[in-house]
């Protein structure tokens, strides 16, 4: 199973993820250096990024210095990832999120 390190202390498991697979994302981002911001949640979602579909939240846990959550890709599309804080703070990545296609051979669209 291969793994992704992307910038801003994000990682994903596997590489490419893929439709049906359970997918783990650890996060070491900015929103964990302040202090009093758990919980952080993942937010997910699939297709162009203004025009994003199945989005949803997926509770992130802490371990240690960074956290972690897992869930299973739905769409074959590409898949754009970005973190949120208790004090409902964006990690987004400067509005680029961490994208990546998904490892079917057909796009689903919204």
């Amino acid at each position: 199973m291969a793994r992704v390190d992307l910038p801003g202390g994000v990682t994903v498991e596997p590489n490419p993820p893929g439709v049906g697979e359970e997918t783990v994302v650890t996060y070491a981002g900015k929103l964990t250096a302040e202090s009093g911001s758990e919980p952080i949640t993942l937010i997910i979602g699939y297709g162009p990024k203004d025009k994003m579909f199945g989005k949803r939240e997926v509770p992130m846990q802490r371990k240690g210095d960074h956290y972690v959550a897992s869930f299973v890709v739905d769409y074959s599309d590409t898949l754009h990832l970005a973190f949120k804080d208790s004090h409902g703070h964006i990690d987004d990545n400067e509005q680029q999120y961490w994208s990546m296609v998904t490892n079917s051979n057909s796009l689903t669209y919204a």
